[in-house]
C-alpha cells in the first residue's frame, strides 16, 4: 500500500527541504503539503494521512504562536487518527513536553535539525500505517444528477472515448463522461483499493482473485471476467500482490 505523508510549513524552501528528504527514504510515498492550518485541515479531513510532519510556528506574525500543536490537538480527536504519527520540526523548545505526554507525538525536531534526524525518524514513522475508511464514497456527477458510488461497490472502472465506465458489484455500468482515473485518485481516498492495471483503468483489490503474468491478466473474483495488464503496470503489480 502506498504511504502518505502531510508536512505542514509556512517557509518554502524548510517544506521543500521536507519533501525532498521523505523521498529519499521512500520515493513511492505520496506527499501532501500545506503552508496553513485551513489547508492543513482540508487534506488530512479528505485523504488518509499515514505520517505528519507539523512545524508548529504556522503563522511567524502572530508573537507566540502554536497553530501546530491546536492543529495536531484537532487531528487527535479523530478516531482514525489517534495513533497516527506525527512528527514536530519546529525552532520552539518548550512544547516538548506537551507533544510527547498530551499528543502522544512520534518526534520532536528542533530547528536546526540534521538531515539524518528527518530521515531516521520518517523511516520508522513510514511502518506505522492508518486505517482507511471501509465505507469510502466516489461522488459521480452525470446530467446535472449526483451519483454518490460506495468503493465497496465497484469491481473496476475503465475509460474509453472520454467516458468513464464504472462496473459495480451488482452487474450495472455507470457511464460518466469527462473523467479521469487521475482524478478519481486525487479526489478521493480510494488509493489503497482502487489500483491501476493499465492505462485508463483501475480494479477494486478485493475483486482480484488472480494474476496471469504470461497472458497480461487480472482475473476478477464472481464471474467479472478478466481485465487487461499495460506494460508499464507489471512489475508494479507484481510487486504489490507477490512481494
Amino acid at each position: 500500500m502506498r504511504k502518505t505523508v502531510l508536512i505542514i510549513e509556512d517557509d518554502r524552501e524548510q517544506l521543500n527541504m521536507l519533501k525532498q528528504l521523505v523521498k529519499e527514504v521512500n520515493g513511492d510515498t505520496e506527499i501532501f503539503t500545506a503552508e496553513n492550518v485551513s489547508q492543513a485541515y482540508q487534506l488530512f479531513m479528505e485523504k488518509t494521512i499515514d505520517v505528519f510532519l507539523v512545524d508548529i510556528m504556522l503563522d511567524t506574525e502572530k508573537t507566540g504562536d502554536a497553530s501546530g500543536i491546536r492543529l495536531v490537538e484537532k487531528v487527535r480527536q479523530m478516531p482514525k487518527y489517534y495513533f497516527t504519527p506525527v512528527i514536530f520540526i519546529t525552532s520552539i523548545e518548550d512544547q516538548e513536553l506537551h507533544a510527547y505526554r498530551n499528543l502522544n507525538c512520534f518526534g520532536y525536531i528542533e530547528k536546526p535539525y540534521h538531515p539524518t534526524q528527518v530521515r531516521e525518524k520518517v523511516t520508522k514513522a513510514l511502518f506505522y500505517t492508518t486505517e482507511r475508511d471501509k465505507d469510502a464514497t466516489l461522488p459521480f456527477k452525470k446530467d446535472n444528477i449526483l451519483y454518490p458510488v460506495k468503493v465497496t461497490d465497484i469491481v473496476y472502472l475503465e475509460s474509453m472515448m472520454h467516458i468513464m465506465h464504472i462496473h459495480l458489484t451488482n452487474g450495472e455500468i455507470l457511464d460518466i463522461p469527462y473523467i479521469t482515473c487521475k482524478r478519481i485518485l486525487d479526489e478521493g481516498d480510494v488509493s489503497h483499493k482502487l489500483i491501476p492495471c493499465a492505462r485508463g483503468v483501475l480494479v477494486n483489490r478485493d475483486y482480484i482473485y488472480g494474476i496471469d503474468m504470461t497472458n497480461k491478466y487480472l482475473m476478477l473474483k464472481d464471474n467479472f471476467g478478466m481485465v487487461s495488464i499495460g506494460g508499464r503496470y507489471k512489475k508494479k503489480l507484481i510487486e504489490e500482490f507477490e512481494g
